[in-house]
C-alpha cells in the first residue's frame, strides 16, 4: 500500500502547509480551511474510512461537518474489456513493482522509520501515460461522479451536516500553448514557450461537474504544480490549496475558461 492510500497521511501532509498557500475562492471557505488545517480543530474529527465504517471518510460532530477524501492524477484511465470496466494506472503499477523490488532486496530494513517511499525514476512508458490533459480531465470527472453517487448515503448517515469533498490532485503543471503544432512537438522541454497557464479551479470542464452537485465545499489540494524557469528555480505561482463554496460557483465564479485540450500540455514531459 502506498503512503497516500491512507487518507490520514494525505491530511497529515495537508496540515503541514502554511496558511498563506491557501486560496479561498469564495464564500466562507477560510473558516472551512481552519476547521481541518488547524491541529486544535482536527482533534474533533473522527476517522470513519475503515471498511466497516459508515461513509464518508471523516465526520465532526462539533462542527457538523463530514468529508470524503479522494485522489486524482493525470495518468489513470478506464479500460473496457469484455463488458467490464477496469481502472488502469501504468505509473502506479510500475511504482508498486519497484517498491516491492526494494523491499525484497532488504535495503529498506536499514530504514525502519521510513514512511514515504518515492520512486525517483519512472518507468519507460510513452509520455502520454504519465501526463495527459485529456486523461487528467476524464479522471477528475470520473472520480467526482463516482463519489457524487454516494452523497445521498453520506447525508443519511450524518443528517444536517455540511459535506466537504477533499481532492488530492497529484497531477503536474499544464500550459495551453499558442498553437496545436507546438503541442505536437517532441522534445520541447527546456524551450521557451508562450501560452496560458492552466488554472484548474477556473477550468470550465473541471468545475462544471461540481455545479448543482449537492456538495457544500471543495478542498482542492495541488502539491505538485510547479513551472521550472531554470535548473534550480521554480515559478510557484499557484496556491497549494483552493477552497470553493460549491453552492456559490454560479454567482462568484462566472468567468470560467474553456481550455483547448489539443493545445494544453504538461510542462513536465
Amino acid at each position: 500500500m502506498g503512503y497516500f492510500d491512507k487518507e490520514d497521511n494525505i491530511l497529515k501532509q495537508f496540515r503541514e502547509l502554511n496558511k498563506s498557500e491557501c486560496y479561498p475562492i469564495n464564500g466562507e471557505t477560510v473558516e472551512i480551511f481552519s476547521l481541518i488545517h488547524d491541529e486544535t480543530n482536527w482533534k474533533f474529527w473522527t476517522n470513519s474510512s475503515g471498511k466497516s465504517d459508515m461513509p464518508p471518510d471523516y465526520y465532526c460532530d462539533e462542527f457538523k461537518l463530514m468529508m470524503e477524501v479522494m485522489r486524482v492524477d493525470d495518468h489513470a484511465y478506464q479500460l473496457k474489456k469484455k463488458g467490464k470496466t477496469k481502472i488502469i494506472d501504468p505509473v502506479a503499477a510500475r511504482e508498486s513493482e519497484m517498491c516491492k523490488e526494494l523491499k525484497s532486496s532488504g535495503i529498506l530494513d536499514n530504514f525502519p522509520d521510513v514512511e514515504i517511499l518515492t520512486v525517483a525514476k519512472l518507468p519507460e512508458l510513452p509520455a502520454d501515460d504519465f501526463r495527459n490533459y485529456v486523461r487528467y480531465k476524464e479522471n477528475f470527472i470520473r472520480v467526482i461522479d463516482k463519489h457524487r453517487e454516494s452523497i445521498r448515503l453520506y447525508r443519511k448517515n450524518h443528517p444536517g451536516y455540511r459535506l466537504i469533498f477533499f481532492i488530492m490532485d497529484e497531477s503536474e503543471e499544464y500550459i495551453e500553448v499558442e498553437t496545436e503544432s507546438i503541442a505536437n512537438e517532441k522534445g520541447y522541454v527546456g524551450k521557451n514557450m508562450r501560452g496560458n497557464r492552466h488554472y484548474p479551479f477556473f477550468d470550465e470542464d473541471l468545475i462544471n461537474p461540481l455545479i448543482d452537485s449537492d456538495i457544500d465545499f471543495l478542498i482542492w489540494y495541488m502539491p505538485y504544480k510547479l513551472i521550472e524557469i531554470s535548473k534550480s528555480k521554480f515559478a510557484d505561482l499557484l496556491p497549494k490549496v483552493c477552497i470553493i463554496d460549491v453552492e456559490k460557483i454560479k454567482t462568484d465564479m462566472p468567468q470560467l475558461y474553456k481550455y483547448d485540450e489539443k493545445r494544453t500540455i504538461s510542462t513536465g514531459i
